[in-house]
């Protein structure tokens, strides 16, 4: 499962590097929303009887839970703009909006948790929130890998 899901997210890596526009965030979002699901489809090994109902969740969370993406990429895109001249106001700004951005996603992930394991079993349930969080973990990773660290000698 590691393997399937790392290669998957490796080949969305080299997107991150280049973007710079709107268009290219929403290449970027697009390309990430699509090898998700081919990702959790790869890994989640449903039974029959959990199809359905796993899929109209999976797509109702995947709803909820684009704009955040949207939110991610848009302060990647920010960050990168004013990288040369970036304050210690933009440092807070960007510090405390990734604070709630991560609160956002805790409280989706919690919320469909429990639906998820009300219409299937807690196993199927905890599984996909194992797969989800590794794929968010590593989306993070790539973005985060196109981010200069803040320059404090400025």
């Amino acid at each position: 499962m590691k393997t399937i899901i790392l290669a998957v997210l490796m080949a969305l890596s080299c997107h991150f590097l280049y973007a710079q526009t709107d268009e290219d965030l929403t290449m970027i979002k697009i390309a990430v929303l699509a090898d998700d699901k081919n990702t959790v489809e790869q890994t989640m090994h449903l039974p029959e009887n959990e199809k359905d109902i796993f899929w109209e969740l999976y797509k109702q969370f995947k709803d909820e839970q684009e704009p955040l993406l949207d939110k991610q990429l848009k302060r990647f895109k920010a960050y990168k703009e004013h990288y040369d001249n970036f304050t210690d106001e933009d440092a807070h700004k960007m510090a405390v909006d990734g604070f709630e951005l991560a609160k956002e996603r805790i409280a989706l992930r919690e919320k469909y948790f429990k639906l998820m394991e009300e219409k299937l079993s807690s196993k199927t349930a905890a599984r996909f929130f194992q797969v989800e969080r590794q794929i968010q973990t590593l989306n993070e990773v790539r973005i985060m890998q196109e981010f200069p660290l803040i320059d404090d000698r400025k």
